[in-house]
């Protein structure tokens, strides 16, 4: 139920010698090599708050492990470079899904970010491409403060230029946009394979899957303020399937006021898609959905969310933004907030300050584009993906839906 006090506070994390159980576990100094006083101490000690350089002096220091490249026409596949222990249950707090296309710029600005978040020594962090580029795997190979793992989405347009799912015929653009097509696939590709697959391999059934794109950008404090909602989450709202870190605010003047303010609401796509953290009781929710009706849901989602936002979109250029004049635009006041409230990151405790019982907000538009039935049995097809599946043979059974559907005609 929801809390309608205004009064609930979640305590201070205790410290790792304290042996708190397994889901209020903090992380051992020893294994993160940082401490939150020392991480804020060099976050505040900057006049200006700049996000450091990536690194790209990887050379041999890093070991090759679980290489299993993508081949569109075989194996599903990933390739895990780094420098640290397999990762585990003991050593990984958060699993972080990038959802990555072409923006490289944003990217960058994004793992920057990331790199500057207390904590990120004990996520798995993994980018899924569904575009080959060259520039960006070598962006995501020189990561080196986490555990980093890339796969890529094996029905990318980019490898079926003259056939589904790859673009059309003109004259059928309105039956199917390839683009948000491809969109909708690789969200449901991701999730799936890293439920289903990744996670399960590596022991990470139980952690929390944080879904963020290559136009985001991260406040150094998200994994932390994340932490403290899981830890007392069935206390601010036992009914919340949702966590969120970031919403679209009118304005971020009231951001450093709002730095330890959490809200509670119906959830919202619109509002509420920004850092959503996601377990595997939602998941198993959200995949029986895979015919994309909503009469599969039980009652509403409801969401915790930040109501200052610890993930802030970017994006200024790119499939639904088009102020490509400045693409630094929202970028550049996105760094500044952070300057102008780095004194404020970082609560040892938060509260809820605003609850709201309904859906707010107005539906945006429907986007079109997802008439084809070849879509409706690929989105199906990948619902429950194995490593072993091979994409030529689901695209080949999608690509028979559309006879299918002729045969009834």
């Amino acid at each position: 139920m929801f809390l309608n006090s205004n009064d609930r506070q979640m305590s201070e994390p205790k410290n790792g010698n304290e042996n708190p159980s397994k889901m209020d576990r903090l992380p051992n100094l020893d294994e993160t090599n940082t401490n939150l006083e020392w991480h804020k101490l060099l976050i505040n000690s900057s006049k200006s708050f700049t996000l450091p350089e990536i690194r790209t002096d990887v050379g041999e220091q890093f070991k090759k492990i679980d290489i299993i490249h993508v081949n569109p026409s075989s194996i599903i596949s990933a390739e895990r470079i780094d420098k640290f222990d397999d990762p585990n249950a003991e050593n990984v707090d958060f699993v972080i899904i990038v959802q990555v296309h072409d923006r490289v710029k944003y990217l960058k600005s994004l793992i920057k970010s990331l790199s500057n978040a207390y904590l990120i020594g004990r996520v798995l962090l993994v980018f899924s491409t569904d575009f080959h580029s060259d520039e960006i795997s070598a962006v995501i190979r020189n990561i080196e403060f986490c555990r980093t793992l890339h796969i890529n989405f094996p029905y990318s347009a980019q490898y079926y230029p003259k056939e589904f799912p790859g673009p059309i015929a003109k004259e059928d653009e309105e039956k199917r946009n390839s683009i948000l097509a491809q969109m909708k696939h690789h969200w449901w590709w991701k999730l799936n394979y890293m439920f289903e697959v990744l996670m399960p391999k590596y022991g990470l059934n139980d952690k929390f899957l944080i879904l963020l794109e290559e136009d985001h950008i991260v406040a150094p404090d998200f994994l932390h303020t994340l932490q403290l909602i899981v830890k007392d989450r069935k206390n601010i709202c036992s009914n919340c399937e949702m966590l969120c870190l970031g919403t679209y605010p009118s304005t971020f003047a009231n951001y450093a006021e709002n730095i330890n303010k959490l809200g509670v609401e119906v959830w919202f796509s619109s509002n509420n898609n920004l850092g959503l953290a996601v377990d595997r009781q939602l998941w198993r929710q959200i995949q029986n959905c895979s015919k994309l009706s909503i009469q599969c849901l039980p009652k509403r989602f409801e969401v915790i969310y930040t109501e200052a936002p610890r993930v802030i979109h970017v994006g200024d250029c790119g499939v639904h933004w088009h102020k490509c004049e400045n693409d630094r635009r929202s970028l550049n006041q996105a760094l500044n907030l952070f300057e102008r409230v780095n004194d404020s990151f970082f609560p040892s405790k938060l509260e809820v300050s605003h609850v709201n019982g309904y859906m707010t907000g107005v539906p945006s538009g429907q986007n079109g584009g997802w008439a084809d039935p070849r879509d409706h049995r690929l989105c199906e097809l990948n619902t429950h993906p194995s490593a072993d599946d091979n994409p030529a043979k689901i695209l080949n059974e999608a690509r028979l839906a559309n006879k299918n559907e002729e045969n009834k005609m």
